[in-house]
């Protein structure tokens, strides 16, 4: 079978549903109640009574958490070269770096935010391959104690932020 087939990914997940599954039943199957029944009425009303709202509530669908890589590991390679190995991957997801220590190799944000076109077209590139772009991150130390230093990082913490009015 070949690296990065649908069927890689879906075994990927089947392990992971599976391990979660068996994780929690363990920690379920050994919670105990932390008070005995008969000593219930002195707590509070909201604990007292909360086994009782639990059986009314409607069951919850399960939430597909997307399975993703953070992209300075692929710093050596184009940002269309990257997406094709990851979408080779099975990944559905992705970190991008936006500068301080990561950089900003595969997202040049000044440009991004300056242009609205291009930040379209920059996360079409994205889309096209059903990959998310799960969050814009920037790690840098804004408290560095070389001034300069610092008060480039917290330029650069600050832009991802003041970004999203270009994604919409």
């Amino acid at each position: 079978m070949a690296i990065g087939s649908n069927a890689d990914s879906m075994k990927r997940r089947e392990f992971l549903t599976k391990t979660a599954a068996a994780c929690s039943q363990r920690l379920h199957s050994r919670r105990m109640q932390p008070w005995p029944r008969r000593n219930r009425m002195h707590l509070p009303t909201r604990l007292r009574f909360r086994h009782r709202h639990r059986a009314h509530r409607a069951p919850r669908q399960k939430k597909k958490i997307p399975i993703g890589v953070f992209n300075p590991v692929y710093d050596d390679l184009s940002i269309d070269a990257m997406l094709d190995k990851v979408t080779a991957l099975g990944l559905e997801a992705m970190e991008i770096g936006t500068g301080g220590y990561p950089n900003n190799k595969h997202c040049p944000l000044d440009d991004l935010i300056a242009d609205k076109a291009k930040a379209k077209a920059w996360l079409k590139k994205f889309e096209d391959r059903n990959i998310r772009v799960a969050t814009l991150s920037c790690h840098g130390n804004p408290v560095h104690p070389n001034a300069t230093h610092a008060a480039k990082d917290a330029d650069t913490s600050a832009k991802p932020c003041s970004s999203r009015k270009c994604w919409k």
